[in-house]
């Protein structure tokens, strides 16, 4: 599983580049029943190296299932990942 988004991102001189179907993956997931935190690596392409790496937090509903599929459900509510599909 994993997300797909065109994204915009500074090159440090001012200018935004534009990347588009960027490919969004939870790496790794940590935590207890109060706060996970997950890993998430943006990629241009999902066999090279991470272009940007973040962590979020956020509550898992205990009887929610899967823990990284939760992750993905709680990314899809950030402002950064609207309008992120599932890929």
């Amino acid at each position: 599983m994993a997300l797909q988004k065109t994204i915009i991102v500074s090159d440090g001189f001012g200018q935004d580049i534009t990347i588009p179907n960027v490919y969004i993956r939870v790496d790794s997931v940590s935590g207890g029943k109060d706060n996970l935190s997950i890993l998430v690596n943006l990629y241009k392409d999902k066999n090279l190296a991470p272009i940007k790496t973040s962590r979020f937090l956020f509550q898992p509903a205990m009887d929610g299932g899967n823990f990284i599929a939760q992750g993905y459900a709680h990314l899809k509510t950030l402002p950064e990942f609207a309008g992120a599909t599932d890929c």
